[in-house]
């Protein structure tokens, strides 16, 4: 039972973007390799990007891939 103001057209029955976005981030935990220990994943309504390494991920290195894909949204 739903407890809503609102018509039942206007009911989120699944966030599906969501779901994804989820799914895919799992997908990648899983795929990557047990030595890389260190990971970090970002997503936005326009990019993905997750990293794994063995090394310290170091800002730089986050911020150099976050300024790769703004190359590539501006290509």
């Amino acid at each position: 039972m739903v407890a809503s103001d609102a018509p039942p057209s206007d009911l989120p029955v699944a966030d599906l973007e969501a779901e994804f976005r989820q799914d895919l981030t799992d997908a990648l935990l899983r795929i990557a390799p047990e030595g890389f220990r260190n990971r970090r994943n970002e997503i936005t309504d326009k990019s993905f990007f997750f990293i794994a390494a063995e090394d310290t991920l170091k800002p730089e290195l986050i911020s150099d891939v976050k300024e790769k894909i703004r190359s590539m949204e501006n290509a």
